[in-house]
């Protein structure tokens, strides 16, 4: 099953390289809608399409801490020089008053009154707007660095009446030196924002599909604002847009200057159809090949390796046997000592011993699949302390020649048997799972898709209402694996198997609590 997505992504893009012109633009539109129209591919576009906003989202944040110490840092320059009060409060001028003196919008914009009134709303007044400002933070240094250069100048230091006062004129440079240090940080996070973009498949999708959005509607499609400021800062896809508008027009007029606008247009949606391809691919491989080695896995129990486990497990119940035989010995002498502290003690160590057992199971199962993940290429660690937690199954690794991207591995591992109750068992370990994915992805955010395994000794079959459960930013895959004795199976299945709701599975609303 594998292979046939991963066939069928590399046909539609290995045909689509071939084309030329409108029927390159065509058939990628086409391609587009194919993907989506299947589950898997469409998922994936849809956390591809995700990550381009987040990039955008993480940008923002990173930036409103330096906001915040633009604001501070232009507040104390009130406290230094208070002359500057009444600059500050200026109000904004109406439209009218703009278009009759430009010049005293310029200076009401680029004074200190534009500037607390863009560190107040997190944007420029729409009659104020700039052009080519890459951020807010941008502006509010722009204008700090500018005032604070001309109040150090002699002339404007002897108007305000700061001319002998060192220590104030010292405290200005010193904003002044702030205020270039934040600017050139959030050129640097600006510059880096734009090189993640250009090399993401998400940027690249959505660049791609504004621009099919543009061939059938035109210039009325107006792109989300974070894709909107990434097409101001690449040039190039006004080019590309003016290259696919004449491309589904009726009459061309001018037949040379169109087929080479349309190239251009041709050349650049390549490119990026590209990053979407091996996007899918890297994607779509990773997790597809993680799936298949864990099924595989509940095939190689389920179908062959049934009875050898049930050896084990039977080794197992002897040894517990013997434990419980031996606690009960300990507890008896303890009576017949009539040593209320021993007999604590041991009653103590036996209910732990007890969990211990249950446990034991679980762990010696768990340790087969980790075996399997190893001799599959993986390189799994059991049980490892790790981000404060201590999951079942974990593996962390960079990107290499098997596996084209970084990933980190995950399962979370349980047993239902006789014993245990089902809507317990579901319940605690969601609790756990979740909680153990949270605390990982906050230090491993290549922590992406994760198993949750539940191995079936006895008791009612399980089963689960979807292979994938999606949530924000990641997705988990319930796996049963039933091990269950053939007097516990088929047709003699003791009860009728239990369906677990999806709701059991995500994190429950506020409604619920």
């Amino acid at each position: 099953m594998k292979n046939n997505i991963l066939d069928t992504i590399d046909r539609q893009f290995d045909f689509i390289s071939t084309l030329k012109g409108d029927d390159f633009l065509s058939e990628l539109r086409r391609c587009l809608l194919l993907l989506e129209n299947e589950p898997e591919t469409s998922a994936i576009l849809t956390e591809l399409r995700q990550e381009a906003r987040e990039l955008s989202e993480k940008y923002l944040q990173s930036e409103e801490p330096s906001i915040l110490r633009a604001a501070a840092l232009g507040e104390k320059l009130l406290d230094i020089v208070p002359a500057l009060k009444t600059e500050a409060s200026a109000p904004e001028l109406s439209v009218p008053e703009i278009l009759q003196t430009p010049s005293a919008a310029e200076a009401w914009r680029d004074g200190l009154a534009g500037f607390f009134s863009s560190a107040r709303t997190r944007k420029t007044a729409s009659n104020y707007r700039r052009a080519g400002d890459p951020s807010i933070l941008h502006v509010l240094t722009s204008i700090l660095t500018k005032r604070t250069r001309d109040i150090l100048n002699p002339g404007e230091t002897t108007e305000l009446g700061l001319k002998g006062a060192h220590l104030k004129l010292t405290e200005i440079h010193e904003i002044h030196t702030e205020a270039i240090e934040l600017s050139t940080q959030s050129e640097i996070r600006f510059k880096s924002l734009i090189h993640d973009q250009r090399c993401h498949p998400g940027m690249a999708l959505a660049l791609i599909e504004h621009a099919m959005i543009h061939m059938m509607h035109g210039y009325s499609s107006e792109p989300p604002a974070w894709l909107k400021k990434f097409m101001e800062q690449e040039l190039s896809w006004n080019s590309v847009l003016s290259g696919i508008r004449p491309a589904r027009a009726s009459r061309l007029s001018d037949v040379d200057f169109v087929a080479d606008e349309i190239r251009h247009a041709e050349v650049i949606l390549q490119k990026q159809a590209k990053r979407v391809h091996n996007g899918l691919k890297n994607r779509l491989g990773t997790l597809r090949t993680l799936q298949s080695i864990i099924y595989r896995f509940k095939e190689r129990c389920e179908w062959h390796d049934r009875s050898m486990i049930a050896r084990i497990m039977a080794e197992m119940e002897i040894e517990e046997k013997h434990r419980k035989e031996r606690e009960a010995v300990q507890i008896k002498e303890a009576m017949g000592a009539q040593k209320a502290a021993l007999k604590k003690k041991a009653q103590l160590r036996q209910r732990r011993r007890k969990e211990a057992g249950d446990k034991l199971y679980e762990d010696r199962l768990t340790q087969e699949l980790a075996r399997w993940l190893f001799d599959a290429g993986l390189r799994p660690i059991l049980k490892p302390r790790t981000a404060g937690v201590e999951p079942d199954v974990y593996g962390d690794f960079p990107a290499d020649k098997d596996w084209p991207t970084p990933y980190t591995l995950y399962v979370e591992a349980k047993l239902a048997s006789d014993k245990v109750d089902i809507n317990e068992l579901i319940k605690k370990g969601m609790r756990q799972f979740h909680g153990t994915v949270h605390r990982l992805r906050g230090e491993r955010p290549s922590l992406t898709e994760a198993f949750f395994v539940v191995f079936r000794s006895g008791g009612r079959r399980i089963e689960f209402p979807l292979s994938c459960i999606r949530l924000e930013g990641w997705c988990f895959f319930p796996v049963l694996i039933d091990l269950a004795r053939g007097e516990k199976s088929g047709s003699r299945e003791p009860e009728m198997p239990v369906l677990i709701l999806e709701k059991s599975l995500r994190p429950i609303s506020t409604e619920e609590i």
